[in-house]
């Protein structure tokens, strides 16, 4: 069952590269994402670390990229994901003590250099203003790619029909601070015709390797899953600000659809066997 979702943003978009803590990510929600935000619904209210049997009830999703602008801002992020073990090792000691004496503090300087518990302590700061000194050491500044849609965003799913009313409440897509509210679009499905504009992203086998306007990028579509789990495809994204992607071929197994709605009409490359 097709299932087209309106989208309001009410913070920018980011999403940092794949498997890096910033830098600058996609301009919009990777298959992955989508797939994740159903599936965190799907189980709420308990998390789990993995999609589990849900990713058999998606067979398709993609995203309509609105015109946007874009920043690149300062952020923090922890290095302790990637930190040596021994240096953990010494913070954690430091963390769990009740008291820091003199050879604790000399570990901590020599192996967290930056935090300088000795000079903390010969001014007088308590045991606990150099454990947060400690850990504010790992947080180190970075960049994340922040991006502005101007206008409303579209996920389009194809799903099972015992959760195909699952889109309608979405509230977030991707990092935390990203909050969305979804509106169910109910549309008619036309046949389209070539050559189409669209501003969805296509997987890129769909269009026989031609991306015309867009840029080709490489997105995961399974959540919560290692790099070599995450099934990396290419996409044709339209990655322009205000220009549209230039459908002038589909490959066998897809088709070109029109989707005609209240106030809507946009143009999608879907599985052909989904109309």
């Amino acid at each position: 069952m097709i299932v087209l979702v309106r989208l309001d943003f009410f913070s920018p978009y980011f999403a940092y590269p794949l498997y890096m803590f910033h830098g600058r990510g996609l301009v919009a929600p990777a298959p992955s994402t989508l797939v994740g935000a159903l599936a965190s619904l799907y189980y709420a209210p308990h998390e789990r670390s993995d999609i589990g049997d849900f990713a058999e009830k998606v067979e398709y999703t993609t995203f309509w990229v609105p015109y946007y602008v874009e920043v690149e801002n300062p952020v923090r992020h922890f290095t302790g994901y990637f930190q040596k073990k021994s240096r953990l090792a010494v913070l954690h000691r430091v963390l769990t003590a009740e008291r820091l004496d003199d050879e604790l503090i000399r570990e901590l300087d020599v192996n967290i250099r930056g935090v300088n518990a000795a000079g903390l302590k010969r001014l007088g700061a308590p045991d606990s203003a150099i454990k947060r000194a400690a850990v504010a050491s790992l947080m180190s500044p970075g960049t994340r790619r922040e991006v502005y849609y101007v206008e409303s965003a579209y996920a389009l799913y194809i799903l099972s029909d015992d959760v195909a009313r699952l889109p309608w409440h979405l509230y977030r897509l991707g990092q935390k601070e990203t909050l969305v509210a979804a509106t169910p679009v109910d549309v008619k499905i036309l046949d389209g015709e070539l050559p189409a504009k669209t501003r969805f992203y296509t997987p890129l086998e769909a269009l026989g390797g031609n991306c015309g306007g867009g840029e080709v990028v490489y997105m995961a579509e399974k959540p919560f899953a290692s790099p070599d789990e995450a099934q990396l495809k290419p996409y044709c994204v339209p990655t322009k600000p205000h220009f549209d992607v230039l459908i002038a071929h589909v490959e066998r197994g897809w088709t070109v659809v029109k989707l005609v709605g209240d106030g809507v009409v946009l143009t999608a490359v879907v599985p052909e066997h989904a109309v």
